[in-house]
């Protein structure tokens, strides 16, 4: 994670908290680093098997563009941090450059999140709107929403650019949102289970319409 935060978003870290075996073998002159213990990184870290090294990092700001190019994920209230964190994840190993996260969906600055991305966040831009206005904004961009009322989508079918919805983990796509969807998509079910998880629905989506 830190060696993607140094060549991602280098101008971003405001410290870096290490043990002294890592930074001897880096090249970070230019970037403040603090020297600790074994002890001191597993008070300061999160996790129970702390790593050698901690990055301190600025919220990146991002313009919101005027309009989303390409495929762009918009998420209803994903609320699990690590489901967001693998959306992340999952968009990034796509080519997704943005994503449209509505009020209620989990904080993609959240530890779990972040850890879940494995050094995605730091090419990703997420915005926190509300995706009815962000939908009724762009009115010539297709809509496509996962949805069980929905139909598979053939191979012949690339949707290069347009805002791609996938729902709350228990709850779907709210109504007002699905109503202003151009197609319903379905992933077919072949086995017994009841649904598939939020982000590895959005991988196979995501598959499907790139490639």
């Amino acid at each position: 994670m830190v060696s993607e935060a140094l060549s991602q978003s280098r101008d971003d870290i405001q410290n870096i908290y290490a043990h002294e075996s890592w930074v001897t073998e880096q090249d970070v002159s230019a970037i403040k680093i603090t020297e600790i213990s074994e002890d001191e990184m597993k008070k300061i870290s999160s996790l129970s098997t702390p790593p050698p090294v901690l990055a301190v990092l600025r919220k990146p700001v991002w313009n919101r563009p005027e309009t989303f190019e390409g495929l762009t994920l918009l998420l209803d209230t994903i609320q699990d941090p690590g489901n967001l964190g693998t959306i992340i994840r999952t968009a990034d190993w796509f080519g997704v450059k943005n994503i449209v996260c509505n009020e209620g969906s989990a904080d993609c600055y959240n530890p779990k999140v972040i850890q879940s991305t494995m050094g995605s966040i730091f090419r990703m831009q997420i915005f926190y709107e509300d995706i009815v206005t962000v939908i009724e904004t762009h009115p010539s961009k297709p809509v496509l929403a996962a949805s069980l009322e929905g139909k598979a989508l053939t191979r012949e079918e690339k949707w290069g650019d347009a805002f791609l919805v996938i729902g709350n983990e228990s709850g779907g796509i709210r109504p007002e949102i699905l109503a202003r969807a151009n197609r319903k998509i379905l992933i077919p079910r072949i086995g017994s289970a009841e649904s598939l998880n939020a982000a590895v629905a959005t991988g196979i989506l995501l598959y499907e319409l790139t490639t």
